[in-house]
């Protein structure tokens, strides 16, 4: 059970930072870079309490939360 959950955050994640970096348009990112970011935003969705019913959803929710966690970063990056 837990190694079918770790495969699933391993995918959603991929697949959410590779779509955040075409649609906020980051070149040259990495597989881990695009695990990174997925994960993060991931993170950051549960942390709002959006969760997904199936892998789509939780893409989604994964995109919106990197956008989210992007835009912070960025934002704090610019402010120090």
């Amino acid at each position: 059970m837990l190694l079918f959950w770790l495969i699933r955050v391993v995918i959603v994640g991929i697949a959410a930072g590779w779509i955040v970096t075409r649609l906020a348009n980051i070149s040259n990112t990495t597989i881990a870079q695009n695990l990174l970011i997925g994960v993060v935003g991931s993170f950051a969705a549960s942390l709002l309490g959006l969760h997904g019913s199936n892998i789509f959803a939780q893409i989604i929710l994964s995109v919106v939360g990197a956008f989210i966690a992007l835009f912070l970063y960025r934002f704090i990056r610019e402010k120090l």
